[in-house]
């Protein structure tokens, strides 16, 4: 899960380097998702994150793209709001639908301000 994140975060950042019309920086939040997802097995002791609708049938509330749901479950809530405020902020109000936007439709510095978050809070998680 974690290595699907670094690979779109990766991504990312070299199409933004080289100019290149990436839509990384629009679905980077998303991939964090993954990475919050990633936590949540860490804290919870799990191995793997439920896909399947039978494995998610107890854990309905996980079943989600809100980041600030998937943040609450990680355990660092307290500790990203608190420390870490203006990245969290540049990446809380991802939608998923962002994904469908035309290629280079999100301005520059969005996009960097979008990316450099989501790596910053790669770290903590």
């Amino acid at each position: 899960m974690r290595r699907r994140f670094y690979s779109g975060l990766e991504d990312g950042r070299r199409g933004h380097a080289t100019g290149r019309p990436t839509p990384s920086p629009c679905s980077a939040p998303g991939r964090h998702s993954s990475h919050f997802k990633a936590r949540i097995c860490d804290t919870l002791g799990w191995s793997d994150f439920p896909e399947s609708s039978k494995e998610f049938q107890p854990y309905q509330s996980l079943r989600t793209h809100s980041l600030e749901v998937l943040l609450t479950f990680t355990g660092q809530q307290q500790n990203v709001k608190t420390n870490h405020l203006v990245e969290w902020s540049a990446v809380a109000g991802w939608d998923p639908e962002v994904r469908y936007k035309a290629i280079g439709t999100v301005a520059e510095p969005e996009a960097k301000l979008m990316i450099d978050s989501a790596a910053t809070l790669l770290g903590v998680l």
